[in-house]
């Protein structure tokens, strides 16, 4: 699916430190909640003030069904917004845009947060075609405008990985958990309301 990013690997993947916490404008968040078997997952995307954008954390809630509650999705993810406060100190944290299927999960979400005192936005996501999603991640990593922290290695599996799916839907990705398609769908909820505007 991502080509360009099996060409092009040493030059999209750059160290945590080279992504500078002073050119960063703001940061948001995409979440994608697991179902039977899929994971939860968190992705922080950084927009840079040169116009680009860099994903500078992620993580993914492990368990089997019936293990991962509300409580624990909350917890998790106020834990991930800190590491990024700590890592990004001064930056921005404006926005979570997660998943719209799960509104309890985004409920808890809220209140939670609120309740730790944080003033972050937690909005839905627009869940914008899948193929929209992809064509703008490979277009900004061909005009060198994409690029991914060192430490983000669960979405560099995610993109080295994802194949289409040559038997269903040819503008999707396959999704039979041969790969991480919840790590690129928590990366694309982080920035998918600024394709065709600011992306």
């Amino acid at each position: 699916v991502y080509p360009y990013f099996s060409r092009e690997r040493s030059q999209i993947v750059v160290p945590d430190e080279k992504i500078s916490t002073d050119d960063i404008e703001f940061i948001t968040v995409g979440v994608d909640f697991g179902g039977n078997r899929s994971r939860t997952a968190f992705v922080a995307c950084a927009f840079m003030r040169n116009g680009g954008i860099a994903i500078i954390a992620d993580h993914a809630i492990t368990g089997l069904k019936g293990e991962i509650d509300p409580i624990r999705v909350s917890l998790e993810f106020e834990e991930f917004f800190r590491r990024i406060m700590r890592e990004r100190s001064g930056c921005s944290i404006r926005y979570a845009f997660c998943d719209s299927e799960a509104q309890y999960l985004i409920n808890g979400l809220r209140r939670h947060m609120r309740e730790q005192g944080f003033s972050i936005t937690i909005a839905e996501s627009v869940k914008r075609r899948i193929r929209d999603r992809i064509d703008c991640t490979c277009s900004l990593m061909v005009s060198g405008r994409f690029h991914v922290a060192d430490s983000c290695r669960l979405i560099q599996r995610g993109l080295a990985e994802a194949v289409w799916d040559t038997a269903g839907d040819s503008d999707r990705r396959l999704d039979n958990f041969t790969s991480d398609i919840d790590i690129l769908d928590a990366m694309e909820y982080s920035f998918e309301r600024y394709i065709g505007g600011r992306l």
